[in-house]
């Protein structure tokens, strides 16, 4: 059987991914869910556990770099590196999902 991977080595983000897991394997619906992962999200965004490699922008250029993935498909961690000035089309995730701003900042407009 194949065995989720994480690709950035940190004792913090191994014990978000794990908490992770175990928050999305009781049920419930997507609310609860961001609900019980919000702040130990955020708390793991104080923390330096992104190689700086992957936090170094690239002119003009929108950067992703994939930090763990689960081969379950409720689950991926990735960090995005967005120049300045570079916005991305209006979308849909089709998901539930956290977005959290590791360096600088983000504007973000939601549409309904």
């Amino acid at each position: 059987m194949l065995q989720p991977e994480l690709l950035v080595k940190s004792e913090k983000l191994n014990s978000f991914i794990t908490f992770v897991h175990t928050t999305i394997a009781k049920p419930s619906n997507s609310e609860t869910l961001v609900s019980r992962l919000t702040d130990p999200f955020t708390s793991m965004l104080f923390e330096d556990f992104i190689p700086t490699l992957m936090t170094q922008t690239i002119p003009n250029t929108f950067a992703q770099y994939l930090l763990y993935r689960s081969f379950s498909p409720e689950l991926s961690l990735m960090a995005m590196i967005v120049p300045s000035g570079i916005a991305t089309p209006i979308h849909d995730h089709m998901a539930w999902g956290l977005v959290g701003v590791y360096q600088g900042e983000q504007k973000e407009s939601v549409y309904s």
